[in-house]
């Protein structure tokens, strides 16, 4: 088995005003595709920044290919993670390419950015064509990114990424302004990256269904803290998302995968209600403290 890329060793972390996430502790190994799912405020998002170092205050271990996150430098870190968040500000007026262009940064010695802005090197531009192409952008790299609808937008993010040539994508909803056929686009290209190269894939998302039927890992948070960690099968069990997302669901299989769909069962057509579902109380995991 490979070595792990990532390590998380009991973190606890937040921003200041309490603890966001509690005594975590996973590893994905190098070449590895993981979800990571929960409901709403369960630190998912969080996960992400105590990765890049984002986060005024952490407790525990976070490695990354063997050495501390605290002991790379910002440069150093980017060549080996790439984020695409949820969204980003652009307050100036770039073109789609010249974005995209920026993801090359990290990999420059002492030149200033600006060359690169306007062109960069035979291998950046040739870089920065690959991921547009890759993306779907090609025909955009002129384009303001203020022209741009946010599927649009988010797309330009994901080829930034791309163009940081990194060992591991880190993703915030990456689908989240996409359609379905994007939706789609986005998740087969995630997984071409992760078996064509080797990429190493940490994904957060809503699109649950979507997700599982690419990863092969799912990290379930709930309230900050890991509450489940294992195969799609193994995760995504009926008992175990009513207590999670308090709500009533129903497990199916995929028809082509066999992985698990969740379908939410509305108030109206279910059998009963949750316990503690008027209060927004959170009950009990199966087989475990929640």
């Amino acid at each position: 088995m490979a070595p792990p890329f990532l390590v998380l060793d009991n973190v606890t972390a937040g921003y200041g005003q309490g603890w966001a996430l509690r005594n975590l502790s996973f590893s994905v190994v190098a070449g590895e595709m993981v979800g990571v799912l929960g409901p709403n405020g369960s630190g998912k998002s969080t996960l992400l920044r105590a990765i890049t170092r984002m986060l005024p205050e952490l407790v525990g271990r976070i490695l990354l290919d063997g050495r501390p996150v605290q002991r790379y430098s910002r440069r150093e870190l980017a060549r080996l993670l790439a984020v695409v968040p949820q969204e980003t500000a652009i307050s100036f007026d770039f073109s789609v390419e010249e974005i995209v262009a920026m993801g090359r940064e990290p990999h420059l010695s002492r030149s200033p950015l600006a060359p690169l802005i306007k062109g960069g090197t035979v291998g950046d531009r040739r870089v920065v064509a690959e991921a547009l192409e890759r993306v779907g952008l090609s025909g955009l790299r002129r384009r303001s990114v203020h022209e741009l609808s946010g599927g649009e937008r988010q797309r330009v993010l994901l080829a930034r990424a791309l163009a940081q040539q990194p060992q591991m994508l880190l993703l915030d909803e990456p689908s989240s302004h996409l359609d379905i056929n994007h939706k789609v686009e986005l998740f087969d290209l995630l997984s071409q990256l992760n078996h064509e190269r080797g990429l190493s894939v940490l994904v957060v998302s809503h699109d649950v269904n979507l997700t599982v039927e690419y990863v092969s890992r799912v990290l379930l948070l709930d309230d900050g803290r890991l509450v489940r960690d294992g195969s799609p099968a193994e995760v995504l069990t009926k008992s175990t998302l009513e207590a999670v997302y308090r709500t009533r669901v129903e497990i199916l299989d995929s028809p082509w995968s066999g992985a698990p769909q969740v379908w939410p069962i509305p108030h109206q057509h279910a059998p009963s209600p949750l316990p503690g579902k008027e209060g927004c109380h959170r009950s009990p995991l199966p087989g475990g403290e929640g």
